[in-house]
């Protein structure tokens, strides 16, 4: 009896034994057929990677990209050189010179907006403004929005398309300048006129004879969209009684 009792629990025992061993094989065998499905899984999302990157590329080849055109470049308008009104551009008015040639290519487009747009007015050029407005009878002042649209008309209509020059450049500061043009008036040729005086440190340039050139002073500020032609009431006045 004695033997067959120790007999039989060294069954029970190794039985105990085996059944581990076959659990922790069995978990052994689903850790494999884990890490099978993952590597399985891994090598699907690759080859869907590769397909989708080869036809990237191949539509990439495919397709010829479209020739962009450089923007022409910018006039060059050095002081002293003659520019005709077809070479005007809008430059913006990002500088001093900028806003000028943007001015001249306004009067000369007829681009009312965009001549009003660099013209500058104070409390005493804005109420001198109204007073010509309303002084208009009611057909003329229909014509305009604005009495500042009617400076940017009389003005556009006051500089001839023909050819100008930038003859003198001074900022006073950061926010002023003062610009000299030399303007040929219509049928005058291109070469400087004689009795020209040119500017002589901060006095502007000016003509000291008889000349079918004109030269306008301007004065000119940053603000806070650019920078602008100060109107002076002068202006305003003279343009009022060529009108």
């Amino acid at each position: 009896m004695v033997v067959l009792a120790a007999t039989a629990g060294l069954w029970w025992r190794e039985r105990e034994a085996a059944t581990a061993l076959q659990a922790r094989a069995d978990a052994l065998a689903g850790e494999e057929r884990k890490l099978t499905r993952r590597r399985d899984e891994r090598e699907r999302v690759r080859r869907e990677l590769g397909a989708i990157e080869g036809s990237a590329e191949a539509l990439a080849l495919s397709v010829t990209p479209a020739a962009e055109s450089p923007p022409p470049p910018p006039p060059v308008w050095s002081p002293g050189e003659w520019t005709a009104a077809a070479e005007w551009r809008n430059e913006g008015r990002a500088t001093p010179r900028a806003a000028i040639a943007t001015l001249l290519w306004a009067a000369t487009g007829g681009d009312l907006v965009a001549l009003r747009n660099t013209l500058q007015f104070d409390d005493t050029s804005r109420a001198m403004a109204h007073a010509w407005y309303e002084s208009l009878p009611l057909g003329g002042r229909s014509l305009y929005a604005t009495p500042e649209d009617l400076v940017a008309a009389a003005t556009l209509a006051s500089i001839p398309a023909t050819e100008a020059q930038l003859s003198w450049l001074h900022e006073t500061d950061k926010d002023r300048a003062i610009v000299g043009i030399l303007v040929a008036e219509p049928a005058t040729a291109k070469p400087a006129p004689p009795g020209y005086q040119p500017a002589v440190g901060n006095f502007p340039p000016a003509l000291t004879g008889p000349s079918r050139y004109r030269v306008v002073v301007l004065n000119l500020q940053r603000t806070l969209d650019g920078w602008r032609v100060n109107v002076p009431t002068a202006a305003i006045d003279r343009l009022a009684k060529q009108r």
